[in-house]
């Protein structure tokens, strides 16, 4: 794993489907696939192209707040079926794998990065993914957003 680079990022919106899901035993094709459904609702007020899997506190250690959605501007009213939520101010460290490699990645960034990065995880900040055009062809990695301080 490359060492991360940082980026300090406003706060924005994600517009998608969410489920809370314990990580271990999330049935991912199935979430993405229900995102999937519900994209000619989405992309039209999305702002570009890139899609983003977030991880909001769902107040259990063992379970988040899954949302698969694309970015939008605030404010926007949400279609039902759908959630949007909030993602704040933040600076985050970021790490780029493909994406076979993002459940390992997310391992080695918990279970080795973080401990002995002299970084602290923010907690209640949601963690997500970026999924940038081309991501699924290989041609751009997958970004892991991690938000810190320190």
């Amino acid at each position: 794993m490359k060492e991360p680079t940082f980026e300090d990022r406003a706060g924005f919106t994600l517009l998608g489907v969410g489920e809370r899901i314990v990580l271990e035993q999330a049935d991912w094709k199935a979430l993405w696939a229900a995102f999937e459904r519900r994209m000619a609702d989405i992309a039209p007020v999305a702002l570009g192209e890139a899609c983003y899997g977030a991880y909001f506190d769902a107040g259990d250690p063992k379970a988040s707040d899954f949302l698969a959605g694309m970015m939008i501007p605030a404010g926007t009213a949400a279609k039902e079926g759908l959630v949007a939520r909030d993602v704040p101010e933040a600076r985050y460290a970021v790490f780029e794998c493909s994406m076979e490699e993002i459940g390992p990645t997310w391992h080695r960034i918990f279970g080795e990065w973080l401990p002995g990065s002299g970084y602290r995880y923010v907690e209640g900040n949601p963690c997500f993914e970026e999924f940038a055009p081309g991501v699924m062809e290989g041609n751009v990695p997958v970004r892991i957003f991690v938000p810190v301080t320190g």
